[in-house]
């Protein structure tokens, strides 16, 4: 690629900037005319006239309905996580009442044997009429 040289290109210099100062002091800088701003601005009283009470009543409604649903959202989310609470209180006593009706089955069982009930008979100097025995199944 062939390079581009400066001499290729014609630059316009500004010859306003070689001026001495004084002739540049000359120029008349206009004031740059503003439109006029009304400092009488509208305040909230009078926008809140424009508004009808047609539009005050829906507008107080939407705002009551969505405070209603909010405060509705979050007593039902309380309601859930309290059951939720309290059924994992209710699962944990069934696992201990669980727990202890095991126990209390093998004790049970233990304490009910033939041959226990007959060493506790022959210390106590009981006999056994095996007549008068019975087997429960």
């Amino acid at each position: 690629m062939a390079g581009l040289k400066y001499q290729d290109y014609s630059f316009d210099i500004d010859t306003s900037m070689n001026q001495p100062k004084e002739q540049m002091n000359s120029f008349v800088i206009e004031e740059v005319k503003r439109p006029a701003i009304n400092n009488a601005g509208v305040s909230a009283a009078n926008k809140l006239k424009r508004i009808s009470l047609v539009e005050k009543v829906i507008a107080v409604s939407i705002l009551l309905f969505v405070v209603v649903v909010a405060l509705g959202m979050i007593y039902i989310r309380t309601s859930i996580n309290q059951m939720e609470h309290d059924i994992s209180i209710v699962e944990k006593e069934i696992t201990v009442n669980e727990k202890e009706i095991t126990r209390l089955q093998q004790e049970k069982n233990e304490l009910s044997k033939a041959d226990r009930i007959k060493q506790i008979a022959e210390k106590l100097g009981l006999s056994i009429n095996d007549d008068n025995l019975r087997k429960v199944k």
